[in-house]
């Protein structure tokens, strides 16, 4: 029972059930216990070797109705272990999660059609029909599958729109909120007023040159990713053992203690990572302070700590990217193991934002390290324009003994602007 084996005949529309090929006989004992068809209509008891029977035809038609109104499976799986696996992990995708809009009773049929218990499916085909048709079942009226089956076209173009919609949206609001953090830690550090404050448009312009290194990260993780994916049906023999192995000894480890392992690892790796950076987020504060009577070290902001800059982002953009990963995917199976679910997916949203936390800390002194302003002379001292508005500029002097700021008119006699960019802790 499979989507390919429903025919639609040219004369009338007649549906027509083909290939009886994987077909037995119920209690024909010449029949040897086989497990015959295809693996994604499969019913679950069927992998633990079990015979066919008629609720395991019908978890076969519980999946074509699935598959009719979503085009995909309940139980995913690219091969036969793997949706061994799912099963025995009770990894399903229930069809009011992939349609929303179908009727309570449609949804209602089809999961109980599918239900992993053979006991809690439909008696015979009989019921289930009448179920659809509204025969026996109260409330539920007849069900016209097709009215609610989207073409391939309607599911590939609302898939790509809904896809890119989000892509973009989950962008914009990173970047923009990366922006915001950078541009705050700079602003607060320096004792900008607010007449000079960024505004939304430069911390979206902040945030895109801030994300452009994570991205990077993101991406070569992703790759290595793929390629581990890819290699897998290679390596299975050698995967497979370990997997089993560490399955056994996780097994009867509850998901809600997994997680928190999970999330601990994370924080763990994000403190020593701060602890081992702790010379620049100490020049920040140095700068937040206020002036000071004597000399101060910020070599920590120079270019002569370059190197410690890039390990922080390269080993922030790598966890940060570890720690999606692992809300993404193992999460959801935690989910699955646990006690109490709502544990996990409290665990797993503190996850993602540590994943972000990892990335803001790593985005705060960007603008002091990398940033290049103006340079200018005022009263024949060197400064940094550090803020703009429509009347005056924002100068800064870094000197040595004490830092100076001046509110100065644009247009003022003393100010010459050469168009000189220039790091402002470089000579620190």
């Amino acid at each position: 029972m499979k989507a390919q084996n429903v025919m639609r005949a040219s004369d009338g529309g007649r549906i027509i059930l083909m290939d009886f090929g994987a077909g037995e006989f119920i209690n024909d004992k010449s029949m040897t216990s086989r497990r015959q068809g295809t693996p994604l209509y499969l019913a679950p008891e069927l992998f633990s070797g079990a015979d066919g029977t008629v609720q395991s035809d019908i978890y076969a038609m519980g999946v074509l109705l699935y598959y009719l109104v979503t085009g995909g499976f309940p139980v995913p799986g690219s091969s036969v272990p793997d949706l061994v696996d799912a099963h025995r992990r009770g990894a399903r995708r229930h069809l009011r999660d992939r349609r929303p809009d179908l009727p309570a009773s449609f949804v209602t049929i089809v999961e109980r059609a599918i239900d992993p218990d053979p006991a809690h499916r439909f008696r015979s085909a009989g019921e289930m029909e009448a179920a659809l048709t509204g025969g026996t079942t109260k409330g539920v009226g007849p069900i016209d599958v097709d009215r609610f089956r989207p073409t391939s076209v309607e599911r590939t173009a609302r898939g790509q729109v809904e896809f890119v919609g989000v892509v973009i949206a989950t962008t914009v609001v990173t970047i923009e909120l990366l922006g915001l953090i950078a541009s705050r830690a700079f602003e607060v550090s320096m004792g900008i007023h607010q007449d000079f404050a960024a505004g939304p448009g430069e911390y979206f312009t902040i945030g895109m040159s801030a994300a452009i290194p994570h991205a990077y990260m993101w991406s070569v993780g992703a790759a290595v990713v793929g390629v581990l994916a890819w290699l897998r049906p290679l390596l299975r023999s050698r995967i497979e053992p370990i997997a089993r192995r560490w399955d056994s000894l996780t097994r009867s480890v509850d998901g809600e203690v997994l997680a928190t392992i999970v999330l601990l690892c994370g924080a763990g790796c994000w403190v020593a990572l701060t602890w081992g950076c702790s010379s620049v987020f100490g020049a920040l504060e140095t700068l937040r302070s206020g002036p000071t009577t004597g000399p101060v070290d910020l070599s920590a902001l120079s270019s002569g700590a370059h190197s410690l800059h890039r390990f922080h982002a390269e080993t922030s953009g790598y966890l940060s990217f570890l720690l999606a990963l692992s809300a993404w995917k193992w999460f959801p199976r935690f989910e699955k193991r646990a006690a109490d679910p709502s544990r996990v997916r409290f665990l797993r949203w503190a996850t993602v934002l540590l994943a972000f936390i990892v990335i803001a800390m790593a985005v705060m002194p960007r603008r002091f390290i990398w940033e290049r302003f103006e340079v200018v002379t005022f009263d024949n001292q060197r400064a940094f324009v550090i803020g703009t508005n429509t009347e005056e500029l924002l100068l800064y002097s870094p000197g040595a003994d004490e830092r100076k700021r001046w509110r100065v008119p644009r247009n003022a006699a003393a100010l010459q602007r050469a168009g000189e960019m220039a790091r402002i802790f470089d000579s620190q």
